[in-house]
């Protein structure tokens, strides 16, 4: 199983880059299913939150991430199982990854 961590990214102006370090330095770091699994859920909302905010439907986005409404929902609630390529596509489509 893949534990993805992420500790309090705000993602508006967090680079992808500066995320992926701390991925890769802190790991899980311990946390309890629980905690990671509310971080993700975060995660997910603030991609949410981040594509309302540039008005692109779940459609179109999608479409650009190259994936079903299906994974874009799952992505937007968190879902661990999804890669994190997926992820990381979806935050330079909205134009976070810098």
């Amino acid at each position: 199983m893949v534990v993805a961590y992420f500790t309090g990214v705000g993602l508006v102006g967090a680079g992808l880059a500066g995320l992926t370090q701390q991925l890769l330095s802190q790991g899980a770091g311990g946390l309890s299913d629980a905690e990671i699994s509310r971080q993700m859920a975060d995660l997910g909302e603030r991609l949410r939150t981040a594509r309302l905010r540039r008005k692109i439907t779940t459609i179109v986005f999608a479409q650009r991430m190259g994936v079903s409404r299906d994974t874009l929902n799952r992505l937007e609630k968190g879902d661990a199982a999804i890669a994190m390529g997926t992820y990381a596509r979806a935050l330079r489509i909205l134009g976070l990854d810098g």
